[in-house]
């Protein structure tokens, strides 16, 4: 598969690219050093001319260059139109860093790598002399507002404000993953969240009564919002409550991207007080090696994403919000109780799913809406709370027209797409002829739905995977079903693969030759064949095996649990991009261990139960380092090799 042969060559790039961020971590440490403490918002973009060169690709890619003459090469195209040719290291890292003045008026510091700072003070006009080595510049471009700008060790600091050039900048101390967020992507933005909250809790506290009446006096004789009257307040104080709570608990938030050959991938992060209300809250929720986009359908994308949780903790978090507002619901008018019901099916949908992967399809012919959602969880009980929140909205669509729209939602029954039954409504406007704003809303849906109604189609494809669509056609169905594949008990051999998605397997009595291109794969009830095993992304569990397993994934953790006999047992090899390994080991099992990690990141990230494996680690004390572990169990016998790039391994001794 592509997908593997690609993730195959990228583990030499995975090392190569962590030990460039080592050697270049004081570079970037200096471009934070030089930013000013007090900063609320800081924008980093890393190599100029790498992040150039990704974006004129993209943009080709996309035909902006042929729209816009600039895409060829934005970098120098913004060189030349603010007249910055000289001096610029092209290489280096640029930081925009955002305070606030006394009136609130945003006062930006540009940190500009220089490779010659004389030389690039010389793009500009000086006016006057320098003072304590701040020159004073015409604005580039000819802008109005001139511009002040110093030297901060290889970097030119760049504003209009004179004062926050004079104090010494301090810089932003970033820790762990949030430092590592930042270093490794593209494009990010960093909200200093200490900085923010002392400058704006007191004013969200004090307000906070004013505003919550606002939000109430506003939504009052609004006819689409009537149902709502009864609960504004609630959902108001409930909204501040969350955002006085954030302001109070977090340390920082980044949203960062990555650009690649297929659009600009983004993440984002918080970090929160470990003991706080948020903190203790996020740390009880489970993360997850698993890929987040497998089961997605192949095809180009406007947006896709993915989202695991533990339903417990989740719908505890989801509680405190609804409750309060779905009793107000409760207690109103017949709408109120049918949007309270509503609340509930929602609440029991979110129990009863652990995973959501979505995506914004590039639609084919007319129309704009085409999505697609896979959730993960008991498909049974996800399928009645979908259909009973589409029968709610059904319900309250047909409680009478909102400003004249006139929404209407009919079921259209069952359907038969590939041996799977989906439930379909038609979602449609009629509105008053003699409203323009219901006219002007049903010009926009046929834009926006590629005609008079958006069809939404749903349903169970297994016991543990939910479908929803919209606007998408019978082949776009068929292509997410096959995605999922569920293999029970295989008599024999058994070779399978997929272009991605997750592959689940009882047991095998034969040779066992699994693949996909994304998505994880599972072993439950046992091999007493060889095992083989790829993914080009996802984690791969294999348990009770009798004999061998090559497995290999470019990203996610393999787990291994071997039951072989001594004679039954041979070379073996389980192999990870970016992934913990697991072993378990029967204690009295005769084999040679190899273990290595290319980047470890702690001192024990080789541990082993079982006695005869000694760990070698080259590297200081602090830091990663390269580790690798071998040794003899019980004389020794068929060989064990594991190696991920990055992240642990673990030997688990079992008992017979």
């Amino acid at each position: 598969m592509l997908g593997l042969k690609l993730a195959r060559m990228g583990r030499p790039i995975i090392v190569g690219v962590a030990l460039l961020a080592l050697w270049c971590s004081a570079a970037y440490a200096q471009v934070l050093d030089q930013v000013p403490s007090d900063a609320m918002v800081v924008f980093h973009i890393n190599n100029l001319q790498q992040v150039n060169q990704k974006v004129i690709k993209l943009a080709h890619d996309w035909g902006l260059d042929e729209w816009q003459a600039e895409f060829k090469d934005p970098l120098e195209a913004c060189m030349q139109k603010g007249q910055i040719t000289k001096g610029v290291n092209k290489a280096g890292e640029v930081a925009v860093a955002v305070m606030a003045d006394e009136q609130d008026n945003p006062m930006p510091v540009f940190l500009i790598p220089v490779s010659d700072y004389k030389a690039f003070l010389s793009n500009f006009e000086a006016v006057g002399d320098a003072e304590n080595g701040i020159q004073q510049v015409k604005h580039p471009g000819g802008g109005e507002q001139n511009m002040f700008s110093v030297q901060r060790g290889t970097y030119a600091a760049m504003g209009p404000n004179k004062q926050s050039l004079m104090k010494n900048p301090g810089g932003i101390k970033l820790q762990g993953a949030m430092q590592r967020e930042i270093r490794q992507k593209d494009i990010s933005a960093f909200l200093n969240m200490p900085v923010v909250r002392q400058k704006y809790l007191g004013e969200l506290q004090k307000n906070r009564q004013k505003f919550i009446d606002d939000i109430v006096k506003n939504t009052q004789g609004q006819e689409q919002l009537k149902a709502f009257e009864p609960v504004m307040k609630t959902v108001a104080v409930a909204m501040f409550d969350m955002a006085e709570q954030f302001l109070k608990d977090s340390q920082g938030v980044v949203v960062s991207g990555n650009i690649d050959g297929t659009g600009i991938l983004f993440s984002g992060m918080a970090q929160f007080t470990p003991d706080s209300k948020w903190g203790q809250s996020i740390a009880q929720m489970k993360n997850t090696n698993q890929p987040l986009l497998a089961g997605l359908p192949d095809g180009k994308y406007f947006a896709f994403g993915g989202m695991t949780w533990d339903p417990k903790q989740a719908s505890q978090l989801a509680a405190q919000f609804l409750d309060p507002i779905r009793k107000d619901l409760a207690g109103a008018n017949e709408q109120g109780k049918q949007i309270a019901s509503a609340i509930d099916a929602a609440k029991t949908m979110l129990a009863a799913a652990n995973r959501v992967t979505a995506g914004y399809v590039v639609p084919e012919g007319a129309g704009f809406v085409q999505t697609v959602q896979i959730i993960s969880g008991d498909a049974n009980k996800i399928g009645q709370s979908q259909k009973q929140i589409m029968d709610l909205s059904n319900n309250l669509m047909a409680g009478g027209p909102a400003a004249g729209v006139g929404m209407k939602m009919k079921s259209l029954g069952p359907k038969e797409v590939d041996g799977v039954t989906l439930n379909t409504y038609e979602t449609s406007v009629d509105p008053d002829p003699n409203n323009p704003q219901a006219m002007q809303a049903k010009m926009i849906m046929q834009i926006v739905y590629g005609g008079p109604t958006l069809i939404t189609s749903s349903g169970m494809i297994n016991d543990h995977t939910y479908i929803i669509v919209q606007g998408g056609n019978d082949q776009f169905l068929k292509d997410a079903k096959t995605l999922q594949r569920e293999l029970k008990a295989v008599g024999g051999d058994l070779r399978a693969s997929t272009g991605g998605g997750n592959i689940e397997i009882g047991n095998v009595s034969g040779l066992m030759d699994v693949e996909t291109g994304g998505g994880s794969i599972r072993l439950t009830g046992g091999g007493a064949g060889p095992i083989k095993a790829q993914t080009g992304s996802g984690s791969i569990h294999c348990f009770k095996v009798s004999r061998s397993v090559r497995a290999e994934t470019g990203a996610g953790g393999i787990t291994a649990e071997f039951m072989a006999m001594n004679g039954q047992f041979s070379d073996s090899v389980l192999d990870t991009g970016v992934g913990d390994i697991v072993v378990y080991l029967p204690s009295d099992l005769k084999v040679s261990v190899h273990a290595s990690i290319d980047v470890a990141t702690a001192k024990d990230a080789i541990r082993s139960e079982l006695p005869g494996i000694r760990v070698v680690s080259e590297g200081g004390d602090y830091g990663p380092r390269e580790m690798s572990a071998e040794g003899d169990l019980n004389g020794g016998g068929p060989m064990l090799k594991l190696h991920t790039s990055t992240g642990k391994i673990q030997l688990i001794a079992l008992k017979r």
